[in-house]
């Protein structure tokens, strides 16, 4: 479970240069980030939050650390070291003090991501979290069918093609292996 936490943590530094998160290293994770997606993409989604209204970064932060918290749980059980990451991450989030306290409580319990196409929005984001789902699949040095299943379904909701979704695992697997 050590490397996925510690997978987990790589692709957060990236995130936290999103501004999904604030607080982390924000250089961790950037070069892996930018080889998956491309840099200009990166980029675009960088420029995003820079000039995004503070409700829809809230929602975006919202719904990718529910993504996060959902991918934690993946395997039906949640190692305390993934626990202790996921609240760093909502602390170090920059959300409000409601919405921080939701996302604590759903850590006991995933979060439902019925609709979570409509509250996670920015296509690059969408990707990144793709990304960092097929990552934490490979963990453990195995890819077992529920993770093969949990990966595609996780693309069907984040309405990634199958074709963009094979590049993705592609390149996550190419880049770390």
């Amino acid at each position: 479970m050590e490397d996925a936490t510690k997978a987990m943590a790589t692709w957060l530094g990236a995130l936290a240069r999103t501004g999904v998160v604030h607080g982390a290293d924000a250089n961790a994770g950037e070069d892996l980030a930018a080889y998956v997606v491309g840099a200009d993409k990166l980029a675009q989604l960088h420029a995003w939050f820079a000039g995004a209204a503070p409700k829809d970064v809230a929602r975006e932060k919202t719904a990718a650390i529910e993504v996060c918290i959902w991918m934690a749980y993946a395997d039906r059980e949640l190692d305390p070291a993934e626990g202790n990451l996921l609240l760093g991450i909502i602390d170090a989030s920059g959300l409000d003090e409601d919405a921080k306290g939701a996302l604590l409580a759903a850590t006991h319990e995933p979060p439902s991501l019925k609709n979570l196409v409509k509250r996670l929005t920015q296509p690059v984001l969408r990707e990144l979290l793709l990304a960092l789902a097929w990552e934490l699949a490979q963990a453990d040095g195995r890819i077992s069918r529920a993770e093969n299943d949990f990966y595609r379904g996780l693309a069907r909701k984040l309405e990634v093609t199958e074709e963009r979704a094979e590049a993705i695992r592609e390149a996550v697997s190419r880049r770390l292996g």
